[in-house]
């Protein structure tokens, strides 16, 4: 699965944010103040993705053993995640 990114005038879908076949359900996702960042939370934990790239930049918790995550949020600068 993973979260898809789309572009809102034209329609059309821009990047899906996973890292393959067999990635869980994402649960929610927001874009971080400046744009620049998402955050997708999901049943083995939260990433943090590049929006330009759509790539991976950072697996801010997962594994079988962590609870699901259903939502995460930036705070209003952008230095943290809750």
């Amino acid at each position: 699965d993973g979260a898809r990114l789309w572009n809102k005038r034209a329609g059309k879908l821009q990047r899906i944010l996973a890292g393959g076949p067999g990635w869980p359900a994402v649960k929610s996702a927001v874009f971080s103040p400046r744009g620049d960042e998402i955050l997708t939370a999901s049943r083995d934990g939260a990433r943090l993705w590049n929006t330009r790239a759509g790539k991976l930049e950072r697996i801010l918790a997962s594994g079988p053993n962590w609870p699901t995550v259903n939502s995460a949020v930036f705070s209003p600068d952008g230095g943290q995640v809750l």
